[in-house]
């Protein structure tokens, strides 16, 4: 689960990383600052929408499994339960940024699971 999420948050930076290059070459073409800002305007419209789209993937795909792991897993780890702070991050990261960070969330949770003793 945390590569497929670092694979989308990857997929998701690279699109912005094309985005943004596309659209610096055309601001740098613009000829006047009016232009000029109705293309970064553009651009960032642009970026929003793609945003949601991968937030959307993670929605439908990602987001049920990856609370039930993080639940599962912290259920298997009481001592951590009262520690943990509530899945805010997981039902609703707003970037690459975060869907990163709850990757790392469920790889930390993961390992410290495979390191407890077994219950008899």
């Amino acid at each position: 689960m945390a590569r497929a999420l670092r694979a989308l948050a990857r997929e998701m930076m690279a699109a912005d990383d094309k985005l943004r290059s596309r659209c610096d070459s055309e601001t740098g073409l613009a000829k006047t600052e009016q232009a000029k800002n109705q293309l970064r305007e553009s651009c960032n419209d642009e970026s929003l929408k793609a945003t949601q789209n991968f937030l959307a993937q993670y929605e439908d795909r990602y987001k049920a499994e990856v609370l039930i792991l993080r639940e599962e897993m912290l259920h298997r780890l009481p001592e951590l339960r009262q520690k943990t702070v509530p899945p805010i991050l997981a039902s609703h990261p707003t970037n690459a940024l975060g869907l990163g960070e709850v990757a790392s969330t469920l790889e930390v949770l993961a390992k410290l699971l495979a390191k407890k003793p077994a219950e008899a």
